[in-house]
């Protein structure tokens, strides 16, 4: 390694080679052995670290592209879209970028002896390995939900610069959440007679007369129609009077009906106790929906104590009766090892099950587990088709996880007005995150022209719906008068909105920044005194507050409404990878 030649005031970029059919460094990790060190260089105009393409093939043989993880870096883009010469790759802070070589693993970078160094590629890994890997990363950190298509939370600080990444200007794209979709029943419970269907063929009277005649289908179907306004006027008040009618006596449609109004407070007060009453009198009759419903009010610990065995028993019970929403619980259960041990393969299977029967949730997920490649090996090809079948249903998961795998050019090629097109989609039904990838989009004029004015409105809208990045981007927005006039008042209320959402990027920073922290402590007093510093908040003036001495570890696990008056300026050495730390 060229680790122990370099200047600790030298700016470098960490890089490993890599085989064309290796995996990427999100599923192989690279180790300290595989590393080298390239020359970075700063862009006086726009004061962007980049490496030089020609350095990348003085040292390597055979290069076909540079990665960082799962995405292909291309070379920097001016103004005018031309590709800037001489040609350079943006620089990715505290990051290992994967040279990708098209022959056999050698790298002609001198050692320190002054040796050729090479290495034979390493064998690619199996399919269990590859499941040990992405399991061992996913399972530790379930709380992410800003990584890329195959990034978790524990990915560091670098990922902030990847969501920077721009050919000079590209926002981030929101990649697809980490934590899978998990649906319980997102309709009421049909029920199993022959009035199941809101369009019944009897006519309203007719249903009248048979309900007053005490036929408890006739009053669950005209439950059904109140509840959803089919033929009338929409009342919940008049359903829960039909569905109570039917429930005295004993019908588990009813029961399981009017548990999902008091599940919602549709025509009655929100009441979670009162809704796992009714499941629970018809999951006793063996009701499949009231034995999901259970189950899943067992797995939030809502209006019963949390208990996952007492979940996933429910869950069984309909399961066994082919009730799609169970499997797809249960492979839920099985890919965060809840109540079960974690088992990615067995998730897979449970989401077939239900994906097979047409169930739109669980064929997203199988979308998702094919993305990543966990229980299964990664597949783009096979995760778009399994999108698409969700997609059609109306899924704005499925459409926002096209839009994705589109403007990726990930098992299609990259278009981004097919991936504007998705996004829309999901849009319409207030997805939050395909808000913020439109807004991204015109941000970068990917598909559509480039309009921060468009942006700042796409923003706005996922920020209201509580996205944290996107609360941080329309604070940015305000801070730069972007698309928006500037307003540093405003820019601070986002920003504060962000941090006490946990913004992904603000926590990326404070572990950054607390790396920075433990090694500035590690130094001699007298070296601390001359280091550089560098914030990495956005500066609004040095009035704004946001800059104070006294920033330590214990202030990001502490009260959020002060992690950004704990911020301070800190040594800025550890920002890119260098080779004496």
């Amino acid at each position: 390694m060229l680790q122990g030649n370099i200047n600790s005031d030298e700016l470098v970029q960490a890089v490993r080679t890599i085989h064309k059919d290796q995996p990427p460094s999100s599923i192989h990790p690279p180790g300290p052995d595989d590393i080298f060190y390239l020359d970075c260089h700063v862009d006086l105009a726009t004061k962007t670290p980049f490496i030089l393409w020609e350095d990348i093939l003085e040292s390597f043989q055979d290069v076909v592209q540079v990665r960082y993880k799962a995405r292909i870096l291309h070379c920097m883009k001016g103004p005018d879209f031309r590709t800037l010469e001489p040609r350079r790759i943006a620089a990715i802070p505290n990051a290992v970028l994967d040279i990708v070589l098209g022959g056999p693993l050698v790298t002609t970078a001198l050692t320190s002896t002054g040796v050729v160094q090479q290495e034979s590629p390493s064998p690619t890994l199996q399919r269990g390995e590859v499941e040990k890997t992405d399991k061992e990363g996913v399972i530790s950190q379930e709380v992410s939900t800003t990584a890329s298509a195959r990034r978790n939370s524990a990915d560091g600080p670098e990922d902030e610069a990847m969501d920077k990444y721009r050919n000079n200007d590209d926002p981030a794209f929101v990649p697809i959440p980490e934590e899978l979709q998990f649906i319980p029943d997102t309709e009421p419970p049909a029920s199993n007679t022959e009035s199941e269907s809101t369009k019944s063929t009897k006519d309203l009277a007719q249903l009248i007369s048979d309900a007053n005649l005490g036929d408890n289908a006739a009053k669950v179907a005209l439950g059904v129609r109140y509840r959803g306004g089919d033929g009338v006027d929409q009342n919940y008040q008049t359903a829960m009077e039909w569905y109570l009618k039917a429930a005295e006596k004993g019908n588990a449609d009813a029961q399981t009906n009017i548990g999902w109004l008091y599940s919602k407070g549709w025509g009655v007060p929100k009441d979670h106790s009162q809704a796992a009453d009714w499941y629970l009198k018809a999951a006793e009759q063996g009701h499949p929906a009231a034995q999901n419903n259970i189950g899943s009010m067992y797995d939030r610990g809502e209006g019963v104590p949390q208990n996952y065995a007492q979940a996933m028993g429910w869950y069984l019970k309909a399961a066994e009766q082919d009730h799609p929403a169970a499997q797809n619980n249960i492979g839920s259960m099985y890919r965060k090892g809840k109540g079960v041990p974690q088992d990615c393969s067995q998730a897979m299977d449970w989401y077939l099950k239900a994906a097979d029967q047409g169930h739109a949730s669980a064929q997203n997920n199988v979308a998702q587990l094919y993305v990543r490649g966990l229980g299964v090996p990664q597949d783009y090809s096979q995760a778009m088709q399994w999108y698409l079948k969700a997609a059609k249903q109306g899924s704005p998961y499925a459409q926002y996880g096209i839009g994705f795998l589109y403007s990726h050019g990930q098992g299609v090629p990259q278009d981004y007005v097919r991936a504007m097109s998705w996004y829309l989609q999901a849009s319409n039904q207030g997805h939050a995150d395909a808000h913020y990838n439109i807004g991204c989009m015109y941000a970068a004029g990917h598909g559509v022209p480039r309009d921060h004015s468009q942006a700042a409105e796409w923003y706005l809208m996922a920020a209201e719906q509580g996205k944290a990045d996107a609360q941080y981007d329309i604070g940015e927005l305000f801070e730069k008068g972007e698309g928006v006039p500037k307003d540093t008042a405003k820019a601070k209320e986002w920003y504060q909105k962000a941090a006490n959402q946990g913004s992904s990027k603000l926590k990326r920073s404070l572990e950054a920044l607390e790396k920075k922290d433990n090694y500035i402590q590690s130094q001699p007093l007298e070296q601390r005194s001359t280091k550089k510093r560098r914030n990495l908040l956005p500066s609004l003036g040095s009035d704004s507050g946001f800059h104070s001495n006294g920033y330590s570890a214990s202030a990001s696990a502490g009260n959020s409404s002060q992690v950004l008056d704990n911020y301070t300026h800190v040594d800025d050495r550890p920002y890119f990878l260098r080779g004496n730390h």
